[in-house]
């Protein structure tokens, strides 16, 4: 083979694998700019939950009692040489 068929026959090749991503890209395209198109609106934000709403609220409350135990733990954790 000679060098003038082999780069012939690559240039070929570059072109028809570009082509082919060409292809596909474009057809993703289509593909989600039709779904945009064919999806229905999403809900009014009257029905929409605020993100206040959803917050998590704490009725309990912590002693002082196991402030100070946690407290103590955590010193002694720290404090110790076999961690």
């Amino acid at each position: 083979m000679q060098v003038d068929d082999m780069l012939s026959a690559s240039f070929q090749l570059l072109i028809m694998g570009m082509g082919t991503v060409f292809f596909i890209l474009l057809l993703l395209f289509v593909c989600i700019s039709l779904m945009s198109v064919l999806s229905p609106e999403p809900a009014s934000s009257e029905t929409a939950k605020p993100a206040e709403a959803n917050a998590v609220r704490s009725s309990s409350t912590v002693s002082a009692t196991m402030v100070a135990v946690i407290q103590a733990a955590v010193h002694q954790y720290r404090t110790s040489s076999n961690r």
